[in-house]
């Protein structure tokens, strides 16, 4: 099998968000001003045109104002959204070597030090939802047994590296937003693979190494999360795209183009890194 990883211009993920959001506003104000001519059409055959005045822009304002709540609620709620289906919060003192991999890696990549959260799971995964400003890291028990410092530095890479370019947001909106919103935005399946990349799991893993300096940390990682077993029991569908190995594909309801970006092979995965 070729391990060449197909060249091309990446979408710049963190424009894809805000244009997202820009998309999700301009929806909803389009629809309340559709509303808003049918009430004053309405009112006017109705009340007169004083009353239907007033009443339209009564309409047009509770409308503009309350999408625009709800669209900054849901972009705001999404990260807490996604990780309050998954596990219960951990404390530093309980994950000492993956917090110590997270808080150094953390300063290599410029980004925030994320919360951890844990998954009681025999499978080996971990995902980050990311935020505005913030970022949480959900990982299985299965994964973290076993795992020494190496290993905690690869996936600690292999994560932030998600968070740094903008990756886990996207696949974090469209996992936790509601579904009007999701449409709204623009972060339908076929959406989201198409910001996301192709190839989205090699590019990563390429990411996560070139913060580490060190391919055989991450290529240990996969292989023994391969021998594992990387799929958790009852994880949502939706959040696919968040995990850094198939934690749901095809089979269960994932859309083929999100399942061939991010659920590429481990081995393919792992040849690929030992060419680099």
């Amino acid at each position: 099998m070729s391990t060449a990883v197909t060249t091309r211009v990446e979408p710049d993920l963190d424009e894809a968000v805000e244009g997202a959001k820009r998309r999700a506003l301009a929806v909803g104000l389009t629809a309340t001003a559709v509303v808003g001519v049918l009430v004053a059409v309405l009112l006017l055959v109705t009340v007169g045109a004083v009353l239907a005045a007033i009443g339209t822009v009564v309409v047009l304002l509770a409308g503009a104002v309350g999408w625009s709540l709800w669209v900054g609620s849901g972009f705001a709620n999404a990260e807490s959204e996604v990780c309050s289906r998954l596990g219960v919060e951990v404390g530093p003192d309980e994950l000492p070597t993956l917090h110590n991999a997270l808080e150094g890696v953390a300063i290599l990549t410029g980004v925030q030090v994320p919360r951890v959260r844990l998954i009681d799971d025999d499978a080996a995964n971990a995902m980050v939802a990311c935020g505005e400003g913030t970022s949480t890291v959900v990982v299985t028990s299965g994964l973290l047994r076993g795992a020494g410092a190496v290993e905690a530095e690869a996936l600690a890479a292999s994560l932030l590296c998600r968070v740094r370019d903008g990756s886990a947001r996207c696949a974090t909106l469209a996992a936790g937003l509601p579904g009007p919103l999701v449409a709204a935005a623009g972060l339908g399946p076929e959406e989201l693979a198409t910001s996301l990349g192709e190839q989205r799991a090699v590019r990563a893993d390429a990411e996560a190494v070139s913060v580490t300096r060190y391919p055989p940390g991450l290529i240990a990682a996969l292989e023994r999360m391969s021998r594992q077993g990387t799929r958790p029991t009852d994880v949502p569908v939706s959040t696919a795209a968040l995990w850094i190995a198939p934690a749901a594909g095809a089979p269960e309801g994932v859309d083929e183009s999100i399942d061939r970006t991010v659920n590429q092979p481990i081995e393919y995965r792992v040849a690929v890194l030992s060419e680099l």
